[in-house]
């Protein structure tokens, strides 16, 4: 239950910044959660600012928060384009575990948050269904997915953030990541 709390939290994180996200932050879900004391923004316009800087735009978008970006190239960590092979086989992931995205989802089905979310997700169905192979999906999709590009985008993400909202959530996804045995931890 505590990892999968810890993936909801880390989603939060990396989504759109909104009402909710600012109110756990405020409420410490976060520093109970983790064990580490998060920085508090002054408002949600703040994060919202620095979360579009980070990973959105207007013109340069300083850290991708996509798969396709950083896997599936013939250079090792030349990034790649959006919605690459990385996103067609994420979303058969999804559909392999019995998940679809939302017809009105408005992003890549490879973006850290999704896939973030989906670690959760599976999670919460090996708890529900112990005689399930949720733990088995989980463990593929970190080895063929997540775990092989998020340590980097963590990384990328820490050296690029203004704001230390962005810099602690880096932290804790190196973090939580590190410890899950399914993890590229070569940079």
């Amino acid at each position: 239950m505590l990892r999968q709390h810890r993936y909801e939290l880390l989603a939060l994180a990396l989504s759109y910044p909104n009402q909710e996200l600012l109110s756990a932050i405020e409420q410490g879900l976060y520093d109970e959660a983790f064990k580490k004391t998060a920085p508090i923004p002054s408002d949600l316009d703040e994060l919202e600012v620095e979360y579009c800087r980070l990973f959105v735009g207007p013109s340069h978008v300083e850290v991708p928060p996509y798969e396709s970006v950083y896997r599936g190239h013939e250079i090792s960590m030349q990034k790649g384009t959006v919605l690459g092979p990385a996103a067609v086989e994420v979303s058969q992931s999804y559909l392999e575990a019995g998940l679809q995205l939302a017809s009105d989802f408005g992003d890549m089905p490879d973006h850290i948050a999704v896939e973030t979310w989906f670690l959760a997700y599976l999670e919460a169905m090996a708890a529900a269904n112990p005689a399930g192979d949720f733990l088995q999906y989980k463990q593929q999709f970190i080895e063929k997915h997540l775990g092989q590009w998020v340590i980097t985008f963590a990384q990328e993400v820490r050296k690029a953030s203004r704001h230390p909202w962005y810099s602690f959530t880096s932290d804790l996804l190196m973090e939580m990541f590190q410890t899950e045995p399914y993890t590229d931890r070569k940079v």
